[in-house]
């Protein structure tokens, strides 16, 4: 009789227990460079157990990589940070990856029995810029985000997600990085539906910015207010 009473208060705690109260852990994967970079003589890819590094272009130490360093215990029900994104702008050289994915995984999911927290989806573009100004930061390199996918949600464009995406306080999609310089950027989210928001703060602010292809909305003001007044000024002008 006490064996059984046992069972039943245990499974009583164990129901009221919210699972999404749960700390959570995170980890990363690179899909697209799995298992191998391909043609790039250069590149290398190191799965490091969730903390990967993709190294690629020049010759090594003074090449270029991305790595993502996953979280443990992540509250839910916040904006926390998921992960760190790093770039090392080096020498390049030839053998230049231009286009990767990024896949965070959650420590809650174990398909097919618990669809809490599926992961998450990033597309990357590494944009090599011209050095013109000899600013070691304007003459960066970036980091482009240029898809999203989370959820049952299709995947969109990065540009198009932050535009509408009303909790997403940084509403920047460029992470730019000063020639031969190293540094990281948050990747922050929001737990207990899997949202993303998008970057966070950078480690060293001094060889690194955040930059966005998103205008402001006093930019899309000016240019209505342009187009509008250009018949005026043109009838002016014919005068």
């Amino acid at each position: 009789m006490k064996h059984k009473m046992f069972i039943a208060i245990t499974f009583l705690v164990f129901a009221s227990t919210d699972i999404h109260a749960i700390p959570i852990d995170s980890s990363g994967t690179f899909p697209s460079i799995t298992p191998n970079c391909g043609t790039l003589v250069d590149c290398n890819y190191q799965p490091n157990n969730g903390n990967p590094i993709l190294t690629f272009g020049g010759i090594s130490p003074n090449q270029s990589s991305v790595g993502f360093t996953g979280m443990t215990n992540i509250p839910v029900g916040s904006d926390q940070v998921w992960g760190k994104l790093a770039f090392q702008n080096g020498v390049t050289g030839t053998n230049v990856v231009t286009d990767f994915t990024l896949t965070i995984h959650f420590s809650d999911y174990s398909p097919p029995n618990n669809t809490l927290h599926p992961d998450v989806v990033y597309g990357f573009k590494v944009d090599n810029t011209p050095n013109i100004t000899g600013d070691p930061l304007k003459d960066g390199d970036n980091l482009i985000w240029t898809t999203i996918k989370f959820g049952i949600n299709a995947e969109e464009s990065a540009l198009k997600y932050l535009e509408k995406c009303q909790l997403c306080t940084i509403k920047s999609d460029i992470f730019k990085v000063a020639e031969n310089a190293a540094t990281d950027v948050e990747i922050r989210g929001l737990l207990g539906s899997a949202i993303p928001l998008g970057f966070g703060a950078i480690s060293n602010p001094e060889v690194g910015i955040l930059v966005s292809s998103v205008p402001e909305p006093g930019t899309f003001l000016l240019i209505a207010l342009s187009i509008l007044a250009m018949p005026i000024w043109t009838r002016w002008r014919l005068r």
